[in-house]
């Protein structure tokens, strides 16, 4: 596979993985975080005022988790449908930490929930909720930070950059049986996808 790269839509499929889909959704899990609050709780209140989710869980240590619920309180969120998991310090504690008010929110006719996050985390937050929770149908809601969406994601440097240390980060924890392989149904070359990262972040572009 030496030399291989791949196309740029299946590289924007590995960053943005699955939006949200008609219908609505039985819980929302928020991965707290110490940066860009305001944007994370204005996605999730825009997912509760569209009717599309009403029962939501924001996960984060210290204030992280607490900034955001008064966060989506100001923005019009009941707060008696945000709950609070103030102890988790990372991604995978995150779900762990969360997984029992899933699982009380998931009914047999309802397997759907979704997850909000940062972009340039998306896929390994979402192969976290693949490997230790059993739902039929996650969807992603991710922020964009540096101003990156799925038409420019090469154009920003330190945005690539990130996304080649999610990468190497996806490769480890898969490894050691933290999150599922990418993707969740078998095994692939993710090399594939960190080498055209690594191609692409050559050059003239904006540091962001």
């Amino acid at each position: 596979m030496d030399g291989l790269l791949l196309d740029n839509i299946s590289i924007r499929k590995f960053v943005y993985p699955d939006s949200v889909a008609k219908g609505s959704y039985a819980c929302c899990l928020i991965f707290g975080s110490s940066h860009h609050q305001q944007l994370l709780a204005s996605k999730a209140a825009r997912l509760y005022h569209k009717g599309i989710c009403n029962k939501f869980i924001v996960s984060g240590y210290a204030s992280q988790a607490s900034d955001i619920r008064s966060m989506m309180i100001e923005l019009g969120v009941s707060g008696d449908v945000i709950a609070l998991e103030p102890l988790a310090s990372n991604t995978l504690e995150n779900v762990i930490f969360s997984k029992q008010f899933i699982l009380n929110c998931l009914r047999p006719a309802e397997q759907r929930m979704i997850i909000v996050c940062k972009n340039y985390a998306a896929r390994r937050c979402l192969l976290s909720v693949q490997k230790h929770i059993a739902v039929k149908d996650i969807a992603v809601e991710s922020i964009d930070i540096h101003n990156i969406d799925k038409n420019n994601i090469f154009l920003c440097k330190l945005f690539v950059e990130k996304m080649l240390s999610e990468v190497e980060k996806i490769i480890l924890y898969s490894q050691r049986g933290d999150i599922c392989e990418y993707p969740a149904q078998g095994k692939t070359d993710i090399k594939l996808i960190y080498a055209t990262l690594l191609k692409n972040n050559t050059g003239n572009k904006s540091a962001c």
